[in-house]
């Protein structure tokens, strides 16, 4: 069986900071703090499995559809 994977990257730029702090940031090292707590914060609020059986539907989906053929 192959083996496939792929990483899925998300930008956060300075517009996303000024856009949800309300400001620009002050420096470099404060838009990285903002940055690897939104890192922080995917690792810890996003669940995977409901994630990835939520996208799997999909493909169950076209599973159904084919045996209909």
């Amino acid at each position: 069986m192959a083996y496939f994977e792929e990483n899925i990257q998300i930008p956060v730029n300075s517009d996303c900071f000024e856009s949800y702090v309300g400001r620009p940031p002050k420096s470099e090292d404060e838009f990285y703090d903002f940055v690897r707590l939104v890192e922080k914060g995917l690792d810890g609020q996003v669940d995977y499995e409901i994630l990835y059986k939520c996208t799997a539907e999909n493909f169950s989906s076209e599973l159904d559809e084919d045996e209909e053929d």
